[in-house]
């Protein structure tokens, strides 16, 4: 999820969300959707699997009874259309919403269920490539380590005692595809949260091939596989057709994610940003609006880059910077996190970090350009 509508995300405004759509949630409004016809399916999909089908409409019959949900995913087609309605007398925060904030809070508000867009579950730090800007830091890991099975059931039974469904939970290194207990963990979430869980998508790098009964777990429990195209950079390694024909020719569903010739270069080891104010390092957080969360050993974590670093021993742990799942926690108190709010109103990597999103960072490097191996 991204948060484009916060001004603040500091936690002492931790109440804005929830108090402007519950506003409208029982003044009886109806809403109007705008966005992309999939976006729209997108939103609606959620809201009818926990509330129901009334109220929501693509119908243009504007008046001083409708609530606008644009479900532009993209910032800049988001504010465009902000602009549009705001030159109709619409305000965001009273009658015009974000749908990627409005959804999982009216879900909560009118259900009582917590959904999740996405969570990243760190499986191993092998792999297959030593790319030296890997958002994962992999290079630097001065060890590198399987996380056991038993922590990612462990970790498993704490996200789905607090979170009633997640739409998508991503397994990803390092390499997917290299972690030993790959099938035992698939099988282990079909069978205990395959309801509360949209889709499981494994990341891989398309430089390796699974083994017959990874691939026979694969199908049978609807996991998605997700290929990085790094085919630009590392041709000599990567082997995207005849890794294609394997999932083809085993009926498993796909899709490659086109990375193109340039990476952002998030600054953290060699190029960080010079210092700046609180106020400014909350506006750079603003604008990458990181989505990727993390789940690890019980933790919540804002940004998978934050994550991996510490993990990495790059970057100190800093309780800002996730939910212990092992506390007591409220729904709302994840839902806010999920949406950017905490006590500084940004992570503390945020500081030697220029950010993931094109708006905030200008900085590109050769897609998966090598580092010699140690």
């Amino acid at each position: 999820m991204r948060n484009f509508t916060s001004h603040s995300t500091k936690i002492n405004d931790i109440e804005a969300e929830f108090v402007a759509v519950s506003n409208q949630i029982y003044a009886g409004k109806d809403f109007y959707l705008v966005g992309k016809k999939e976006e729209n399916e997108r939103f609606l999909k959620l809201i009818w699997q926990f509330v129901g089908r009334e109220k929501f409409s693509t119908t243009d019959q504007l008046d001083d009874r409708v609530v606008v949900i644009c479900n532009y995913r993209n910032r800049m087609n988001y504010e465009k259309c902000k602009k549009e309605f705001e030159s109709k007398g619409y305000e965001e925060g009273i009658n015009f919403f974000q749908g990627e904030v409005f959804a999982p809070v009216y879900v909560l508000a009118t259900a009582g269920k917590l959904v999740i867009d996405r969570i990243e579950i760190f499986l191993t730090s092998y792999c297959t490539l030593n790319c030296e800007k890997c958002i994962a830091y992999i290079p630097y890991f001065k060890k590198h380590e399987n996380t056991s099975l038993k922590m990612l059931k462990d970790d498993a039974d704490l996200i789905f005692k607090k979170i009633d469904f997640v739409d998508k939970l991503k397994l990803l290194g390092g390499e997917g595809f290299a972690y030993p207990f790959l099938k035992e963990y698939i099988l282990y979430l079909h069978e205990n949260y395959g309801e509360q869980i949209g889709t499981v998508r494994i990341g891989t790098n398309g430089t390796i091939f699974p083994r017959q009964d990874v691939l026979d777990v694969i199908r049978e429990c609807g996991v998605i596989i997700d290929i990085s195209d790094y085919s630009l950079g590392v041709s000599d390694l990567c082997k995207m057709d005849e890794v294609i024909a394997l999932f083809e020719k085993n009926n498993i569903r796909y899709e490659v994610k086109r990375t193109g010739e340039q990476w952002l270069d998030m600054g953290f080891l060699d190029n960080i940003p010079e210092p700046l104010p609180d106020i400014e390092i909350e506006e750079r957080f603003h604008k990458c609006a990181m989505f990727c969360r993390n789940f690890y050993d019980g933790k919540y974590w804002f940004c998978c880059s934050n994550f991996a670093a510490v993990r990495a021993k790059l970057f100190p742990e800093d309780e800002n910077d996730y939910l212990d799942f092992k506390e007591t926690i409220e729904k709302k108190d994840i839902l806010m996190y999920e949406l950017g709010y905490s006590k500084l109103g940004h992570t503390t990597f945020c500081r030697v970090c220029r950010g993931c999103s094109e708006e905030v960072n200008p900085m590109t490097v050769p897609v998966a350009k090598q580092k010699e191996r140690d």
